[in-house]
């Protein structure tokens, strides 16, 4: 019997009235999707969870077949796993906040069930601020077109979808297209550099 450590995916929504939720997800190999961190535990292959060195979390999960092959760097080994998103309902005031105390350029929108439906940013709370002072949610000032890529793309892919957009960061969804983590150009710039012998410090979102 081989051993597997999946990563565990952190969302925490934002919601209405200041409310906030937190999702802790896997990518499950055995059933090909992802399911909640509580529905893992308590399968029979799972032997317990483990800390990484990086301070994140890996489910020990057992199996019959061995892990597949690395096939190039892909978009999964430099996303940030810990992902803050807000909900379309979200007071503006509250996702302001948000953004200033967490030190984030953007956030992701989600609908209920944690798929994206927009992007929240500093420039759009700004033109909120200057053009449409009346919105109170967030839907009223995000922007609405956003662009995804699996966590299975490769790193390269990002990196041309954001440079050709003129886009800073780029949410990664799961089979399903729910938002299981997010990579943005500082994250990419970060490995480049970290791949030649430097030490950098984590980026700002």
């Amino acid at each position: 019997m081989l051993v597997n450590h999946l990563d565990v995916f952190r969302s925490e929504t934002l919601g209405a009235s200041g409310r906030s939720s937190t999702h802790l997800t896997v990518v499950c190999p055995h059933r090909g999707r992802v399911i909640s961190i509580d529905e893992c535990v308590v399968c029979e292959r799972s032997s317990g969870v483990a800390v990484t060195e990086a301070g994140g979390a890996q489910v020990v999960c057992a199996t019959d077949e061995p892990p597949a092959a690395p096939t190039g760097h892909l978009v999964r080994d430099v996303m940030s796993r810990d992902v803050v998103c807000v909900r379309e309902d979200t007071p503006l005031a509250d996702a302001r906040i948000a953004l200033l105390e967490r030190g984030f350029s953007g956030v992701p929108v989600v609908d209920s069930i944690g798929r994206p439906i927009g992007i929240l940013s500093q420039s759009d709370l700004l033109a909120h601020d200057e053009d449409r002072p009346r919105l109170t949610e967030v839907w009223q000032a995000m922007t609405s077109l956003v662009l995804t890529l699996s966590e299975s793309a490769p790193l390269e892919q990002a990196a041309a979808l954001m440079a050709y957009e003129g886009i800073h960061r780029v949410p990664i969804v799961s089979a399903d297209g729910r938002i299981v983590g997010i990579v943005s150009a500082l994250d990419v710039m970060r490995w480049v550099a970290e791949r030649s012998g430097y030490v950098m410090p984590a980026p700002r979102r």
